[in-house]
């Protein structure tokens, strides 16, 4: 899968993570490839694993098991890594599909210093390493509190929805599928069926399902309606308009079952969201 990625945009945006978290901040590609991070060093204990011999390949392998995890739940994960630590995940998606990941971690939920040498220590036993060293090296990890982990994961699905809104992250696309997204993206409020598709775009209906297939994994109907649900986020986040506006205006002629699938496919009512992103805003 190749992507194509606003490298400024995007590293400005998780530099402001960092700036507002102090927490690392790692992008992988669907390979689980490293894209961008801030800061650019890891941690000393971070550091000191990933060149140690077999802890290293662990690393990996932890993150594309949790990346995994994270793409079959469809939702932000947090986790324990190899070494002990803790890390949270989130998918980046495109059409249904995931075409990435954002994660942050290098710390440690553990507040008694005891309790986390303990853990690691265990947890690092059979790599060739010197305890004394590895004592002085954990150190570097910083302590969140649960509450504090809540927020920045609240923080990490926002970031997230920000860059699937803005396209910051997205697969790279021929002409003509550009040309039905944008289409799609401009005409939310209108009807989106496939004969009226097929009839704007000059295609047939199984040339349209081709051209497509590549970015709306989960089929045309479906992405219509995500992109919606994501305009109407954006809407209720920003604006003073009702919820009876705001269906309208994303493509929904009966409020009430616009309400089901936004808190199907949100996990809260639109009340809850604009209250959520109100509160999210005054802190």
């Amino acid at each position: 899968m190749i992507l194509e990625i606003n490298t400024d945009r995007l590293s400005k945006l998780i530099k402001s993570f960092y700036e507002l978290t102090k927490i690392k901040i790692v992008v992988y590609d669907d390979s689980f490839r490293e894209v961008l991070c801030y800061p650019k060093t890891d941690s000393a204990f971070c550091s000191m694993m990933k060149n140690a011999s077999g802890a290293s390949s662990m690393c990996h392998q932890s993150v594309e098991k949790w990346c995994q995890t994270c793409k079959e739940k469809d939702a932000l994960v947090q986790y324990t890594c190899h070494a002990g630590l803790t890390e949270v995940v989130a998918p980046l998606k495109e059409g249904g599909r995931t075409i990435g990941y954002i994660m942050f971690g290098q710390i440690t939920d553990i507040k008694d210093k005891q309790e986390f040498r303990e853990k690691v220590l265990e947890c690092c036993r059979e790599y060739p390493l010197d305890f004394g060293v590895i004592e002085e090296k954990i150190k570097s990890v910083k302590y969140k509190g649960n509450e504090q982990i809540k927020a920045v994961s609240d923080l990490l699905n926002t970031f997230v929805s920000y860059i699937y809104l803005e396209s910051i992250v997205v697969l790279r696309k021929d002409g003509k599928t550009k040309k039905v997204i944008e289409f799609i993206d401009q005409h939310l409020s209108e009807d989106l069926s496939i004969d009226m598709l097929c009839e704007k775009m000059l295609v047939s209906r199984t040339v349209l399902y081709e051209i497509t297939r590549p970015v709306m994994a989960e089929g045309i109907a479906a992405y219509i309606r995500n992109r919606r649900i994501e305009r109407a986020k954006e809407l209720i986040a920003n604006t003073e308009k009702s919820v009876e506006e705001i269906a309208g205006m994303v493509g929904f002629l009966d409020s009430d079952y616009f309400r089901r699938v936004f808190k199907k496919t949100v996990g809260v009512s639109a009340k809850t969201w604009r209250n959520k992103m109100k509160t999210e805003e005054n802190k």
